[in-house]
């Protein structure tokens, strides 16, 4: 059977096929100018003389997964967008008691055997609690134990992964600590990257099948990402864990 077309319509297949092009040429941009940013990042750290003693960073997700354990994050190699510093002070998002805490002791007393929790350790006590703070705001924190088979948050009020141009947002990366990460829902809610562990693992640590990945630069995550969507290994998973 043979098809036939107006001029129209091939006009607006032609139109349709321009776009594509350009937004892929924008994304290919986007990711060079990242590249850029992290090689001139990389050459004036190089410049700086070494600190008198090196801590090791801060785990920001502690738990696990399952795939990718957060207590062993797997980094990828590249510039550190933040400096290493050692965890003065923690926040519970998730568990009996929510907030922050001076410890690792604390945070045990308060998940316990709880069922969703999620922590994470800060560098300051200013950034923990405009962490917790904003991640209080967006409906985020809890303090009731997920029953199996139930996801840490509705659908529908779950965040949404960053775009290349949320990185001038500053209201978007507000819950971010000064020397963050980044992180990767490959299977989860919704698929894609965060800028704080709390929005990353109620996509993925409790949904069914959820997998993750930390970096330590968007553009080795963002980049990361854009390989494993188009290779197909990402999904959305919206079932709870049921164990």
């Amino acid at each position: 059977m043979r098809y036939s077309f107006t001029a129209d319509e091939l006009l607006q297949a032609q139109l349709e096929a321009q776009r594509e092009r350009t937004r892929a040429a924008a994304l290919a941009a986007e990711l060079e100018q990242m590249k850029l940013n992290e090689l001139e990042e990389r050459i004036s750290r190089a410049d700086r003389p070494p600190s008198a003693a090196k801590s090791a960073p801060s785990s920001p997700p502690q738990g696990t997964s399952r795939r990718f354990v957060p207590t062993s994050p797997r980094v990828r190699p590249g510039p550190v967008r933040t400096s290493l510093a050692k965890t003065s002070v923690f926040v519970v998002f998730r568990g009996y008691s929510i907030g922050i805490k001076e410890n690792m002791r604390e945070v045990n007393a308060s998940i316990g055997d709880f069922r969703g929790e999620v922590f994470q350790g800060y560098p300051d006590t200013q950034s923990a609690e405009r962490a917790f703070k904003v991640a209080s705001a967006a409906g985020l924190t809890s303090t009731i134990s997920l029953r199996s088979g139930r996801l840490p948050i509705e659908v529908a009020a779950a965040p949404r992964p960053l775009e290349p141009e949320d990185l001038h947002n500053n209201d978007r990366l507000q819950g971010r600590a000064w020397n963050d990460s980044w992180y990767v829902c490959y299977v989860g809610i919704e698929p894609g990257v965060y800028p704080t562990w709390i929005e990353c693992a109620v996509n993925a640590k409790w949904a069914k099948s959820g997998e993750w990945e930390v970096f330590r630069s968007f553009g080795d995550a963002y980049e990361a990402y854009c390989r494993a969507a188009t290779s197909n290994r990402t999904r959305i998973s919206r079932v709870g864990r049921d164990r």
